[in-house]
Order: structure tokens, then C-alpha cells, then sequence
């Protein structure tokens, strides 16, 4: 019975769909950098034009978060916030399924003396990172000048989790859930470096309230206070694509200095800040495809409704 529910279940969409899409995927980041730049900028065009929902969540993003911009420039903004999306599932897709030694003269890394530094001191380090879309092309350029940890969410479909673990498995000494609390403190307590994403939204005991782009997006707790807990130095992670994906520029920056404050508003107000003033150049590199503002404060109605 176990056997025949396991070969029942695997034949279920979500799994042999994901599946087809991830062999499919294989082939393609066999092709020229170049050409899979270009396919992704295709790939993201058709999702701007099929996936409604998505593209609603992002114009609302963006129409909040840039109220300067003409409604044109908005509707550009959103159209190349997907064709970055698209361009990302191919970089993603080279990194976890070929390996990116072919693209390494295209990176530029700055600042892991910053985290070097700490770690001489005893001290682990907390990469306070965002969901910029190179996320993943980024973190295997890293990978061979720095030894490092990486936090995720875990997906509710098995094949894909399991991909997003053997693919970040490849480059980090740990791919660690973001519930393992336990095994997060321990790393930071034994000096290592792990990567930590601090712009997800969630539940409100999670976070606290922080303008974002002058919008009040829950931010989450938990950044100031690994930190705090472990003595870890904390530093800031930015990275772009460059030239139209010519180029890849990876910043650490020093450690940031008096972090936590006595106030954990203040703490996300500042780290909120770090992830706009990165953006400033590329703000279609940035998963605007998210709910960053489904959580709202009370008596304040939501967003994306």
C-alpha cells in the first residue's frame, strides 16, 4: 500500500510537472550564457502577461513604493522587474544544475575581508541579505573565497525543496531551515558565517513595523536579535547584475556598527534602509512579485485585496 501511494503521489502534477520543467531547465542552461539572458527576458514577458496575480502585486509594489514615478515609468518598471525575474530562473538554474566556473571572470566581489575580520575575532558573522534576484548566481561566486551557511524557506513541494537543497548544498557547508533556530544560534556561536534573509514578510509576533520605501512593511525580529544572542557581527550583502548580465557585482559591507540598537524598530528601520539605498540603481532587481505588504498593522486594511 505504502508502495503504491509513493508511485501515486509522484505521479501527481506538482511532482512530475516540477520534475519535467527541472530536466527541461538542465538542457537549457547548457546554452550560452547570452542566449539564456535572452530566453529569460522572454520567459519573464510571458509571465507579465499570463500571471495576472503576480503582475497586480508587483504594479501595487511598485505604485506604492515609487510614488515619484510617472504611471509609464511605473508600468516600465513593471515589466522589467519580470524579464529580471525571468533572466534570474536561468542564473538560478546555472548555478544549481551546471555550476557557474564558466561565468567566474564576469563576478566582482568586494568586502569578505569584512567578514575574515570578525571570524579572526571568534566572532560569527550574520549576512543580512535580501531577495534580490541574482540571490542564487551570487551565492556560488561567493562560495570558493568564503565558507558560509545559508538560511531558506522551505517549499511545500517535496521535488523542489529538495532541488533548492541540493542545489544551495553544492556551494553552502549548511542549508538550514529558517525553523532550526537551534542549528542558526549554534553556527553563529561556533563562528560561522551564515546568510540570512531579512526582507520576507511575516506573522506580526514575528515582526515589527518599518517603513519601507515609506511604506509600513512587518519586518521581521529575528535579525537583531540572532545577533544579539550570539555576539555574531552583522554585515550587509548586496548584489546586482550588471551590463544587462554582462557583469555581477557582489557587496559585503563592514560590520555594521552599533547593531542591535536598544530598539528593534529602530534595527529594521535601519536594515529596511540598507535594501532600498542597494536598490537605488537596480530597483527592477528585486522580487517585487512578493506580498511585502500583506501583513498590515491594526485597523489598517490590506494591500493587495
Amino acid at each position: 500500500m505504502t508502495t503504491l501511494t509513493s508511485f501515486t503521489a509522484a505521479l501527481h502534477p506538482r511532482i512530475w510537472g516540477v520534475r519535467l520543467g527541472i530536466g527541461l531547465l538542465w538542457l537549457l542552461v547548457r546554452l550560452p550564457h547570452e542566449w539564456q539572458l535572452r530566453l529569460g527576458r522572454w520567459l519573464g514577458r510571458l509571465l507579465h502577461t499570463v500571471a495576472r496575480e503576480r503582475r497586480q502585486i508587483t504594479a501595487t509594489n511598485i505604485r506604492l513604493c515609487f510614488p515619484d514615478y510617472s504611471e509609464a515609468a511605473r508600468a516600465r518598471l513593471v515589466r522589467d522587474t519580470f524579464e529580471s525575474y525571468g533572466m534570474s530562473v536561468f542564473e538560478t538554474g546555472t548555478a544549481w544544475l551546471r555550476g557557474v566556473d564558466h561565468l567566474r571572470s564576469r563576478a566582482t566581489i568586494n568586502g569578505i575581508e569584512h567578514i575574515k575580520a570578525a571570524q579572526a575575532e571568534g566572532r560569527g558573522v550574520l549576512i543580512i541579505g535580501a531577495h534580490f534576484s541574482t540571490i542564487d548566481i551570487a551565492g556560488a561566486f561567493v562560495a570558493p573565497h568564503l565558507a558560509m551557511d545559508v538560511i531558506y524557506r522551505p517549499s511545500r513541494n517535496p521535488v523542489f525543496d529538495q532541488l533548492i537543497r541540493r542545489g544551495r548544498g553544492r556551494y553552502f557547508g549548511a542549508v538550514l531551515g529558517k525553523e532550526d533556530m537551534r542549528g542558526i544560534i549554534r553556527g553563529l556561536r561556533e563562528g560561522r558565517a551564515i546568510w540570512y534573509a531579512a526582507d520576507q514578510n511575516y506573522a506580526k509576533r514575528h515582526s515589527v513595523f518599518a517603513p519601507f520605501f515609506g511604506v509600513q512593511a512587518a519586518t521581521i525580529k529575528g535579525t537583531s536579535r540572532l545577533v544579539s544572542m550570539t555576539g555574531a557581527a552583522a554585515v550587509f550583502c548586496s548584489h546586482f547584475r550588471e551590463a544587462g548580465g554582462q557583469y555581477y557585482r557582489i557587496d559585503f559591507s563592514p560590520v555594521l556598527e552599533d547593531f542591535p540598537a536598544a530598539d528593534e524598530v529602530d534595527d529594521a528601520r535601519r536594515v529596511n534602509k540598507l535594501i532600498e539605498t542597494a536598490l537605488a540603481d537596480h530597483p527592477e532587481q528585486y522580487l517585487w512579485l512578493h506580498r511585502r505588504f500583506k501583513t498590515r498593522p491594526d485597523g489598517e486594511p490590506g494591500i493587495y485585496s
